[in-house]
């Protein structure tokens, strides 16, 4: 400092002469602090100076040794600090593990376990255990450990070899079916070269049995026998039975009949489903089948007919046959009523048809005739002239036709009313001196309510009441009054138009009486005459019933008689032929009868028939072959479904088994004569007992001896009554027995050996009834699982008493207990040791490593090992680690000891063989 009075940290100046102060060295003219990294290589606890501070003295952690601690002492690993042992050492100390003292010199490596507290040895081939002390598997007579071999020790016969749980024998694993310790045995139930495949008669490899008829093939087949690779057993079913077990009767058939026969509703070789759309032609429910079911069977709905309700009689119609055809009605009756316009239109309608519902007949009345039956002629209308024009005292322009009143028509000043004789206009006799044609007229030199006095200032002459000349008054407006000549006495009248008489009162009929200008109803226009009478004979060719103009009058309109048309009634009417003559057309006379209606054709030079039923040509005088020709309303003889009529034919009708067919009386099916063995009435199927698969050239299922007619095979007759059933042979000339039970042989008349009782339906001394294989001998492999040295049949139970291997239990020897594992239930279970004593004794961390370490199953499981828990040791964990610095704790457990045990006085701490930890 600045007066020099302070000491620096470094230096201790209590002395005469400074020196380093504790915990520095001297060096390089400096005093330095000691540093664990720098003067302890980093692996010391602490570090201080000598008391001459001439060098750094370090405590060194764990196994450090050296002035510096840069040595870790032998034994122990740098890589943990120093604190445990290297690879190959173990214990307290570390010491080295070596083959002779730790594996029995049987060890071609050896190491140390992860926590270095036990030594582990890497076994030469052929030992085993902690300390290779026993044969390993698969090799046996230790100390010497031979290796067990297929050749060897199984004869060749094995797929593999080992040794037994002790390692004193090898254990075989036999190929295929070989037994006994060292595989030199084949049962003889087994054959092939190396007893790998079933003996002859037998199947099922390996359970190699014998095939039988109940218990593989349910009784239902007619030959049974193995498979060709053995495997299994084939079936041959009876009738249409299906299945590698004959288990399946596909639901075409009827179970009810043995699989024999088709099921219900379905018919063919093939057995299939009757419906409605197929078979019924939508029209009908399905209700069963023919006896041979070879064709089903139809309730027809409504009126349709035919096996297969495809026919509508010609006397129904309508898209489902349930109404009369048009032109018919009386459905409750069978629609046999055809509408006529005679009997049901009174004769007054151009055509009759049945209405919608087919109740009634509907007529198209003629003219203005009404009713239901065209026999009302209405008041309007004259009945004499076929309802067709106004009746007297009628007018207008038919049908129009308006009553002629007096009221109406005549102003109400006439004393009566009519029609004119066309009945166009109504007819007035007008009273006193009305005038005009509806009386609506009083002349001017008239006057009165009833128009009988003279007007006023008028005079009464002998002629009437005339005072001064002038139009209105002298010529009715229709011309130019002027006094007459020379006497005055009177007034001349200039008619205009053509208008005439002495006061233009007067009007030609010819021209309409309004305006006699124009021409009246029946006149046209005429350069000559002004306006000319139409009439039949020149405007209407004298063809015409009534004749009047148009309504501007430039034409004259004919009404033509009934067999004329056109214009001027120059051609023939509809219906009509052959002009002048105008023929009328007639079913009879141009159709011969063999129409439902006629009419002219376009050109009017013949008559074009809408021919009936089938009838057809330009008169229906044709009837096509496939018809019957008298009528042509049903099929000829040999065809069927009128009116398709479709041919019968032994391919399409009698299945091509028929020397001839022809049709049925009704025409509705086919008849078929059939040949060789078919059966009527389609030749579809064969007679009973023949084959329809060989075309009855053969005898069918159940059925033999072609010959003699294909009689019927049966149980009693053929199989001495001890079948479930009974076909044929393949070539159908013998019967073949569906045995029951166990019954065996041609005719059932033989039980086999394993089976006894009246029936064949017990199993025989010696043998016991298995659920899949029926009776057989007792054998370990199927009876005891595999796992028995013997098995024997008990009569008692029907039963077979195994008498199992090794720890294996139950009465099927299918149980390893708990405490035993293995594939063979050979070995001690997990944790369990000495199999000789039943592995009773499980390793526990209590009663083994007296609760300091895990206890497990030592080699061979002989005995219990311990891992014991950090700062224990000892076979039983019963010692403290005192190598690792552990002593007893004071409550029966290990501590470490720890500088603290020293009150932090000493240099070191470690425990002592007495228990205790010495500083």
């Amino acid at each position: 400092g600045a007066e020099c009075g302070l000491c620096p940290p470094n230096y201790d100046c209590s002395g005469i002469s400074p020196v380093c102060a504790r915990g520095f060295v001297a060096e390089n003219g400096d005093c330095v602090p000691c540093s664990l990294d720098t003067h302890c290589s980093g692996h010391a606890v602490s570090v201080d100076s000598s008391s001459d501070r001439t060098q750094c003295l370090c405590t060194c952690r764990n196994k450090w040794i050296g002035e510096q601690c840069s040595s870790c002492s032998p034994g122990f690993s740098a890589n943990s600090d120093c604190s445990t042992c290297a690879n190959g050492y173990v214990g307290p100390s570390c010491r080295a593990c070596s083959s002779g003292a730790d594996c029995s010199g049987n060890a071609q490596l050896v190491g140390s376990n992860e926590d270095n507290t036990a030594c582990v040895c890497s076994c030469r081939d052929g030992f085993s255990g902690t300390d290779c002390s026993v044969c390993a598997v698969g090799y046996v007579g230790y100390p010497s450990c031979v290796r067990c071999d297929i050749t060897k020790h199984c004869n060749g016969r094995a797929v593999t070899v080992t040794s037994d749980a002790e390692n004193l024998n090898c254990v075989c694993t036999c190929r295929a079916q070989w037994s006994e310790a060292a595989c030199t045995s084949c049962d003889a139930i087994y054959g092939g070269d190396d007893c790998n495949a079933c003996a002859a008669g037998h199947f099922g490899y390996p359970s190699c049995l014998e095939c039988s008829n109940m218990t593989n093939c349910n009784s239902r087949a007619t030959v049974v026998q193995p498979t060709a690779d053995g495997l299994g057993c084939t079936c041959t079913c009876r009738n249409y039975w299906r299945g590698s077990a004959c288990d399946v009767c596909d639901v075409r058939f009827d179970l009810s009949t043995d699989c024999s026969e088709c099921s219900a509703k379905r018919v063919g070789q093939d057995c299939r489903l009757c419906t409605e759309h197929d078979d019924c032609s939508g029209h009908g429910t399905v209700i069963g089948t023919d006896a041979a079911k070879m064709q089903c069977t139809c309730l027809c709905r409504d009126q349709w007919t035919g096996p297969n309700c495809g026919t509508c009689p010609s006397a129904f119609g309508g898209e489902n046959c349930d109404t009369c055809a048009a032109g018919k009605i009386g459905y409750e009756a069978g629609c046999t009523e055809l509408c006529d316009v005679v009997v049901h239109c009174s004769n007054n309608a151009f055509s009759v048809t049945s209405n919608d519902d087919r109740t009634m007949c509907s007529c198209a009345c003629r003219n203005s005739w009404t009713g239901d039956a065209c026999d009302e002629c209405p008041a309007p209308f004259d009945e004499t002239e076929d309802c067709g024009q106004c009746a007297v005292g009628y007018s207008g322009t038919y049908p129009a036709c308006g009553l002629c009143t007096v009221a109406e028509h005549c102003s109400n000043h006439a004393s009566a009313v009519t029609s004119n004789t066309d009945h166009t206009a109504c007819v007035c006799s007008c009273e006193n001196m009305w005038r005009g044609s509806s009386c609506a007229v009083c002349p001017v030199e008239f006057a009165g309510e009833n128009c009988k006095n003279c007007s006023a200032n008028r005079i009464v002459y002998a002629d009437g009441c005339v005072e001064m000349c002038n139009s209105a008054q002298h010529c009715n407006s229709h011309g130019k009054a002027t006094p007459s000549l020379p006497d005055r006495m009177s007034c001349d009248c200039e008619c205009i138009n053509w208008w005439s008489g002495p006061t233009c009162g007067e009007c030609d009929e010819r021209f309409n009486p309004l305006d006699c200008l124009t021409c009246s109803a029946g006149y046209v226009i005429d350069s000559d005459l002004g306006c000319k009478e139409c009439s039949i004979a020149e405007h209407c060719s004298g063809r015409a019933i009534g004749v009047t103009s148009n309504v501007y009058h430039t034409t004259c309109v004919c009404t033509c008689a009934d067999a004329f048309t056109g214009p001027s009634c120059g051609e023939c009417a509809i219906g009509y032929f052959n002009y002048p003559a105008c023929t009328r057309c007639t079913i009879a006379t141009h159709c011969l009868g063999h129409a439902s209606a006629v009419q002219s054709n376009h050109q009017r030079d013949g008559c074009t028939c809408t021919c009936s039923d089938q009838w057809h040509g330009v008169s229906c005088s044709e009837c096509s072959a496939e018809f019957d020709a008298s009528s042509c309303s049903g099929c000829a003889v040999g065809r069927i479904n009128y009116p398709t009529c479709a041919a019968c034919s032994p391919e399409q009708h009698c299945n091509g088994n028929a020397v001839s067919v022809t049709s049925n009386a009704d025409k509705t099916a086919c008849e078929c004569t059939c040949s060789g063995n078919w059966a009527p009435p389609f030749c579809g199927s064969c007679k009973a007992g023949f084959s329809n698969e060989t075309g009855c050239t053969s005898c069918a299922a159940g059925y033999h001896n072609y010959s003699a007619g294909c009689p019927r095979c049966t149980v009693n007759t053929h199989c001495s009554g001890h079948a479930t059933s009974v076909t044929t042979s393949e070539d159908k000339e013998a019967c073949v027995c569906a045995c029951r039970n166990h019954w065996s042989g041609a005719t059932c008349s033989v039980c086999g050996e394993r089976y006894s009782g009246d029936d064949c339906d017990v199993c025989a001394p010696d043998y016991v009834h298995h659920p899949v294989y029926g009776c057989v001998p007792c054998r370990v492999a199927l009876n005891c699982s595999d796992h028995a040295v013997s098995a024997v049949p008990d009569p008692a139970t029907s039963s077979c008493t195994c008498t199992c291997s090794n720890q294996w239990t139950g009465t099927q020897c299918d149980t390893c207990p708990a405490r035993f594992s293995g594939s063979s239930c050979n070995e001690c279970g997990a944790n369990r040791i000495r199999y000789s004593d039943g592995c009773v004794e499980v390793c526990d961390r209590v009663t083994h490593c007296n609760s300091h370490g895990s206890a497990a199953a030592g080699p061979a499981k002989l005995a219990c090992l311990c891992t014991c828990d950090t700062g224990y040791t000892g076979a039983a964990c019963e010692s403290c680690d005192v190598d690792s610095g552990y002593a007893r704790d004071g409550s029966g457990g290990c501590r470490l000891c720890v500088p603290s045990d020293c009150s932090l006085h000493g240099d070191s701490v470690a425990a002592t063989d007495g228990g205790g930890c010495e500083c």
